[in-house]
């Protein structure tokens, strides 16, 4: 028989210290997921005394990786999400009292910052006793990449890399080891919308056909960090984060696409502006709002993106198109600053600690 996936579950808890797996379970709800186990099957390597045929295959390692893709719900467990990809929570500030708290989220100092999670994932069965979890002890936030198109809601895909892969039977509500989750699944009323938010650069606010955020993290490779005596990674380190946006540019003047190519170059006495070397740089800010209030409050869920200072550059000239309108996409990267991004999360958790 078809077994219907809506039923799977995508959960993720917080560790402690590497090794210990999460207590408390959060969990969302996805457009969709595979965070799992991976493994590595290779063949024997050509060999004397056979024939044309491969004579062996070997598992050389396991470990966990996957993405999950989410109309993010800005009520609480985004929180961790955010917490786990970007490294730190710099300080939660109240916005009305009691009610509304904002929660800004910066880069590591060191890679310890970054935050072991542990991953999971329900997957039903054709019957209550054919269910299987799947579980990732030791995982690392790989990066979150946040989509916004016009008239559409917030997406949101999440990575994950982790160290120890495992599954696990009988976990139903009636079985031997049920799984339980710290709280229900929260509701579509937190999820932003593209029309409630707005995109700025340098503080001038702009006309996008979508915008992109990208949060890349990139750790050490699994067979990196393979030692001998364990088929697991020894560990997951972070080597460098990135900040990207690429944005869509509706096209009103020709300014921010002058600046970027001659950047402060006036006309000669021909008309002519020449190319100049510097790199055009300038703050970004994305915030995205929630249609509906905040329970008991007069503010929506917000989410905000902020850089100070991106070096910008574009796709190349304008794509003159009969029949069509102007556009042009402009890409940025954030650059060592103080800090270097944050991300903002307005809701009405007090606060986030992760657990210790």
């Amino acid at each position: 028989m078809t077994v219907a996936a809506s039923p799977s579950i995508f959960g993720f808890g917080g560790q402690t210290a590497k090794g210990t797996m999460a207590t408390t379970w959060h969990r969302h709800k996805a457009l969709r997921a595979n965070v799992g186990p991976r493994q590595v099957v290779q063949q024997f390597p050509p060999e004397l005394g056979g024939g044309f045929a491969p004579t062996g295959a070997f598992k050389s390692m396991a470990y966990g990786a996957g993405i999950a893709s989410l109309h993010p719900r800005l009520e609480d467990v985004l929180g961790w999400l955010i917490y786990g990809a970007v490294g730190q929570l710099s300080g939660t500030n109240e916005i009305e009292a009691a009610t509304v708290y904002r929660h800004v989220f910066t880069p590591p100092d060191t890679p310890t910052d970054m935050k072991w999670m542990s991953i999971r994932e329900y997957i039903p069965g054709a019957t209550s006793s054919d269910e299987l979890g799947t579980f990732i002890l030791d995982a690392r936030a790989a990066g979150i990449k946040f989509d916004l198109a016009p008239g559409g809601l917030l997406a949101t895909t999440h990575t994950f890399a982790g160290r120890e892969p495992s599954i696990m039977e009988d976990i139903d509500a009636l079985g031997t080891y049920p799984w339980t989750w710290n709280a229900e699944y929260e509701t579509y009323e937190s999820v932003p919308l593209a029309h409630q938010g707005s995109l700025s650069l340098g503080g001038v606010a702009q006309s996008a056909a979508g915008v992109s955020v990208t949060l890349g993290n990139s750790f050490t490779a699994p067979q990196d960090e393979l030692i001998v005596g364990s088929p697991y990674p020894d560990d997951i380190m972070l080597l460098q984060q990135v900040l990207q946006a690429q944005w869509v540019y509706k096209w009103q003047d020709h300014s921010l696409y002058q600046s970027i190519y001659s950047g402060t170059e006036t006309a000669d006495g021909s008309g002519y502006i020449d190319w100049s070397p510097v790199v055009h740089t300038g703050s970004f800010e994305l915030i995205i709002n929630s249609p509906t209030n905040i329970t008991g409050a007069s503010y929506p869920y917000r989410l905000r993106i902020y850089a100070p200072t991106m070096t910008w550059q574009c796709s190349g000239p304008p794509d003159l198109i009969g029949g069509d309108w102007l556009r042009l996409t402009f890409t940025g990267t954030a650059q060592d600053d103080s800090p270097t991004f944050q991300i903002e999360l307005d809701n009405e958790v007090s606060t986030y600690t992760w657990p210790s």
